[in-house]
This record gives C-alpha cells, structure tokens and sequence, in this order.
C-alpha cells in the first residue's frame, strides 16, 4: 500500500493529516517532522500532535475529516528507517506503537466523529533516547514521505 495510492482513492474526500511524537526523544520526532514539513503546503489540513493525539481530538474534529493518515514513530521490529502503511482499526497489535493512549477509545472517538478510514504511517526508529536528534534513516525515510504526498498533491487530476 502506497501513500499516493491511498490519497488518489480518497482524492474528493476531506483528509487530515496528523503527527504526533516527542521532539525530545530521537526517531519519536519523525511524526512531528513530517507535519512540520507538510505545513508549508498552502491550505493543507494538518494537526501537529506532540506529546499524544489525544490531547489534540477537538483540533481533529474541527476539520471534520473523513479520512485520517497519522504519522508516527512505530516498532514494527524492522530496520531503523523502514516504513509502513496500515489502517489503524484493523492492527492487530497496537503496543507497537510508541504512545501509552488507549487506541480502542481513540478509535470509538474517531468513529463517533464519522472519520471512515484511519491510516497509521509508521516509521521504525533507530534510537528514542532524550536529547539526541533524528536519525539519518528516519529523516531519509520521513523526507520520502513528504515529496509523494507533495507529488500526489500536485498531480491530483492523474
């Protein structure tokens, strides 16, 4: 599954895109990077999450978005910098993510707001540890993301 993919299927639907993460603590930045990135895309809904998306639902539910794409620092048990796409309310395990919110609640509240589909962008980290920046192979990979959503964006009538 591609993001590009994912956003021509979904092209006349209203998206939002959510970061979370921790810019103190390494890879965990990745999420919070890549909207930072995104957020100088003229109009483009994003909602910079730090610290846990739980605390941001009423920024969520302001845009009223019917398709969500979160990104996120992930254990996928992988090498450093790999990423994954998958659709939130289908995993299977959610403590490989690297937050400690209740994702069944988050996922009843999303449901409640009507949002019909949630993808998780997940990127494996190399390192968490406070104070030490991103690692070359999450930046590779988050600045990978943001040009095919900047590219997808720009060639919408494809």
């Amino acid at each position: 599954m591609k993001i590009e993919d994912i956003l021509k299927k979904y092209r006349t639907k209203r998206i939002l895109f959510v970061g979370t993460g921790n810019m103190l603590r390494g890879d965990d930045a990745a999420g919070l990077y890549i909207i930072s990135e995104l957020k100088k895309i003229k109009d483009l809904p994003i909602v910079y999450a730090e610290g846990g998306i739980e605390n941001y639902i009423g920024k969520i539910a302001k845009h009223r978005p019917e398709i969500i794409f979160i990104f996120d620092a992930v254990h996928l048990k992988e090498k450093p910098g790999t990423v994954r796409i998958f659709p939130l309310n289908y995993a299977a395990d959610y403590s490989m993510l690297a937050h400690n919110f209740s994702m069944e609640m988050l996922l009843e509240i999303f449901s409640f707001l009507n949002i019909s589909e949630i993808y998780m962008i997940g990127i494996q980290p190399e390192n968490l540890k406070i104070g030490k920046g991103m690692s070359e192979a999450v930046i590779k990979s988050a600045d990978k993301i943001i040009n095919e959503i900047k590219n997808s964006l720009i060639n919408t009538d494809t």
